[in-house]
């Protein structure tokens, strides 16, 4: 029987299983950490591919090529599963680097996001849902308090502490969160700004 040049395996209707099965496991190898490059947990799958190894030097080539199956059905549901909460965490990163060039304090988002990011290396999608889902908020807050649109009602929030620049309601007298007592009263604020809706 012919042997394979470089295996030294049977070769199999002029092409050597062994190495057409090693290279698609090295393949499949390439393609799992370029996921993992993108952020998303494919253990499953590198343990699957492991496995289709093991079955290579057993010479188990159809087993090997089930395993390397899948692995890469299991990526892919990896990818799909984790992409969505993947892309926000991405998004909420570029904002925290914003925010704190502006000087803004982050902690919140910052421990937000690495909770989320060890829940999905964890392999937990519901914690790292959950988290994903909270963050918008964080990041509102950093962005300060809401505009009223003409026409629209009075925000909840009217303004920033002019001392720490915490978000403070509209009646509040002394900001909450410095003790520094708050520009304008709660009757000149909501007339102002009925008047300035209806003018």
């Amino acid at each position: 029987m012919p042997e394979c040049p470089v295996c030294r395996n049977e070769l199999a209707g002029g092409t050597c299983p062994y190495c057409a099965s090693s290279a698609r496991i090295q393949q499949a190898y390439l393609e799992l950490s370029e996921i993992h490059g993108r952020g998303i947990n494919v253990e499953a799958a590198i343990r699957l591919v492991g496995r289709a190894r093991e079955l290579l030097d057993e010479k188990d080539y159809v087993s090997a090529d089930d395993f390397l199956e899948g692995a890469r059905a299991q990526a892919s549901e990896a990818e799909e599963a984790q992409g969505p909460i993947r892309k926000a965490l991405d998004d909420a990163d570029d904002d925290l680097w914003a925010f704190k060039r502006s000087g803004k304090d982050t902690h919140r988002l910052e421990q937000a996001l690495k909770r989320a990011e060890k829940f999905l290396q964890d392999g937990d999608l519901e914690g790292a849902c959950l988290l994903a889902k909270r963050i918008p908020a964080f990041i509102r807050e950093l962005q300060g308090p809401a505009v009223a649109l003409a026409g629209s009602a009075i925000p909840r929030y009217l303004s920033g502490c002019p001392s720490c620049s915490k978000h403070v309601m509209i009646s509040w007298r002394k900001c909450p969160h410095c003790l520094a007592p708050l520009p304008g009263t709660p009757s000149k604020v909501r007339s102002e700004q009925v008047s300035k809706e209806t003018g």
